[in-house]
């Protein structure tokens, strides 16, 4: 995964847990992916620097809420693992707690595993949105 990430930097300032929609609504931002793309069946109506604009949006707007909770979940396994080794003496609270605290940390790495794959689409669109852009207007641009 670090491969992936390391060809494209982002950082984020704060923590998001729900998803922002491009236009306010799941439905105002498709239609404004079709505008941008065009009707052509070839793309050749397609804007693609709004097009590459508009989709780095989404895929930071959707990178930073699954890197929010991942970090969450990884902060909340790590808490309840503390507490569990407090209460290391007390078999009732401490098995259920460990327990907890592996499931959270299940979670943790799901998340991880679907940021992995987001990364991959991510660079996948920019790669292809770059090249047409560059078939277009001769220009490159880094991710």
């Amino acid at each position: 995964m670090s491969k992936i990430i390391s060809m494209i930097e982002r950082t984020f300032s704060e923590k998001k847990y729900c998803r922002t929609y491009i236009g306010g609504s799941k439905q105002k931002e498709m239609r404004i992916f079709t505008n941008v793309q065009g009707r052509a069946e070839d793309n050749s109506q397609c804007d693609w620097f709004e097009y590459r604009r508009i989709l780095t949006q989404y895929f930071d707007d959707v990178w930073n809420v699954l890197d929010s909770w991942k970090t969450l979940t990884e902060n909340i396994s790590s808490a309840i693992m503390i507490l569990g080794i407090l209460f290391l003496h007390t078999d009732v609270v401490f098995y259920p707690l460990i327990a907890l605290s592996i499931i959270v940390r299940i979670v943790s790495f799901k998340l991880e595993l679907k940021i992995e794959k987001h990364m991959n689409n991510y660079n996948m669109c920019l790669s292809t949105t770059l090249s047409e852009i560059k078939k277009l207007t001769g220009f490159e641009f880094s991710k």
